[in-house]
């Protein structure tokens, strides 16, 4: 489930180039916020005081036919197995994707990050591996407690994207 995450997170950032927060409509729903379980909007106020949710979706479940579900969580939010929230800071330049369980338990937070915020360190190190590639945009990812940055290059008409632990190690994603 984890690389699930992951990868439904790295889809939204790479999905439009305007915003980090592209939708992916095969794995997500939008959803109205009166559908949302209270324990997520109330975990969202709690957690992100400053920030405005500009949008929640359901993250649907992966399920096989012959699978069979226990629980109900209401109807309409059946199907989905976590609830992804777009989130804009005061600024509206500071955007955030936080993705929360039925509880109202923070799973991932995404976020864009403004490229003078990567260490001198990490920019040093691109720039010695990477000769002559730009960085173009860079997020922050905190899964379980751990971050992760990525960071996206361009050079002439080539895009690629790196991934870096909290000290500044790449790392494979």
């Amino acid at each position: 489930m984890k690389n699930k995450i992951y990868i439904l997170l790295f889809l939204f950032m790479i999905g439009k180039s305007s915003t980090i927060f592209a939708q992916q409509e095969e794995n997500t729903t939008p959803l109205e916020q009166s559908v949302i379980p209270t324990a997520v909007k109330n975990a969202v106020k709690k957690e992100f005081p400053n920030y405005t949710a500009t949008q929640y979706s359901g993250i649907h479940q992966e399920r096989t036919d012959d699978e069979f579900v226990e629980e109900s969580n209401g109807g309409l939010i059946d199907n989905f197995e976590a609830f992804s929230v777009n989130l804009e800071g005061d600024d509206n330049e500071l955007q955030l994707l936080a993705t929360f369980n039925f509880d109202g338990k923070l799973l991932s937070v995404l976020s864009n990050k403004p490229n003078d915020t990567i260490s001198p360190a990490l920019s040093a190190k691109i720039a010695k591996n990477y000769p002559g590639w730009k960085i173009v945009n860079s997020y922050r990812h905190l899964t379980g407690g751990t971050i992760t940055y990525f960071i996206v290059l361009n050079k002439n008409d080539n895009t690629i994207t790196l991934y870096s632990d909290e000290d500044g190690n790449f790392v494979e994603n």
